[in-house]
């Protein structure tokens, strides 16, 4: 019995790694001066069983001005939605309308395009402040999160001429 129990426990285990060990994450992204758009991917590094997301990302307005968002490169297809009524906040939602899992793969799940109005050497963070993956009866998906930067290389001048 302890073997059938330890074998079940150990599928189990198995079983959650792979259906719960995504990571979603938004890239640390740096640019050089002069850049006036940036493309953001939020990545996804296990896909499985996903058909619906939602995730609202901070940052500093005064360094970028989101101004929309596509879908991901395993994404195709999907119907994307931004919401961007709140400033230094975006807002994306997604599905896919024949609500079809996903069956895996590394990539994006959706890129968020921003204006950068920012100077040399500044910097944002990219922080979720709201994160969902759900299958197609719309259930949870459990994931961790990592966060990202975003930073326009260079320095800044100050002081007497």
């Amino acid at each position: 019995m302890k073997k059938i129990v330890g074998m079940c426990v150990m599928g189990f285990v198995l079983m959650a790694a792979s259906v719960f060990g995504a990571t979603v994450s938004i890239p640390n992204t740096p640019v050089n001066p002069g850049t006036t758009t940036v493309q953001i991917p939020i990545n996804i590094d296990n896909a499985a069983g996903v058909a619906g997301f939602q995730f609202t990302v901070t940052y500093d307005n005064s360094v970028l001005n989101a101004t929309g968002a596509v879908a991901g490169s395993l994404t195709t297809g999907w119907t994307v939605m931004p919401n961007l009524t709140i400033p230094g906040e975006i807002t994306v939602g997604g599905f896919e309308p024949m609500l079809t899992e996903l069956t895996g793969g590394s990539g994006s799940i959706c890129k968020i395009n921003f204006n950068i109005v920012g100077n040399p050497a500044d910097s944002t963070n990219l922080n979720f402040t709201v994160h969902k993956l759900t299958d197609s009866s719309g259930a949870q998906i459990t994931h961790s999160i990592t966060n990202g930067t975003f930073h326009i290389n260079g320095y800044s001048i100050s002081g007497k001429v």
